[in-house]
């Protein structure tokens, strides 16, 4: 990997030892998730680099959101409406985030099966027509499930008040 990547990911781990007196584990976690999927952003055009950032920053955003169901029992916290508004806003914009991470992957996915085309077939015309629909759907709800996860992202710090 290159060097940008090497001093951004060093960055943002010595950051986060820093911040961990003030924010929750989670909270680190997500940060490094966050960081995994601006990293595979950035490298967005290698086609060996992009999908393992972007799946450990995907995986390890729904890690999350699994733990903190298990743990504090998110959903129904939410459901309350006991949080503030930029805590109902966090959660609303995570939630799309994550919901919009599954057609992101599936089509993600396809798109990498069909880069490689058996040798041995002849050209197809209608394969062709599909990866360009696929690449159409992922680049744009993958940018859509990026800006609400930049928001979740941002106003994650509204729980900090929230803490336990």
């Amino acid at each position: 990997m290159s060097f940008r990547l090497n001093l951004g990911i060093t960055l943002t781990l010595v950051g986060l030892l820093v911040l961990n007196h003030f924010i929750t584990p989670y909270m680190s976690l997500a940060a490094i998730s966050y960081s995994l999927l601006v990293a595979g952003l950035i490298f967005r055009k290698d086609r060996k680099v992009h999908p393992i950032l972007m799946s450990c920053g995907i995986a390890m955003d729904l890690t999350i959101v699994l733990a903190l169901q298990i743990q504090r029992d998110a959903v129904q916290t939410a459901m309350k409406f006991s949080l503030s508004a930029l805590q109902q806003l966090h959660i609303a914009c995570s939630s799309v985030a994550t919901a919009l991470y599954i057609p992101v992957v599936v089509l993600g996915i396809l798109l990498l099966r069909s880069a490689q085309p058996d040798p041995k077939s002849p050209s197809r015309p209608e394969l062709k027509m599909k990866r360009q629909v696929w690449r159409f759907w992922h680049l744009r709800l993958a940018v859509t499930a990026f800006i609400f996860r930049s928001l979740g992202f941002l106003l994650m710090f509204s729980m900090l008040e929230k803490r336990t």
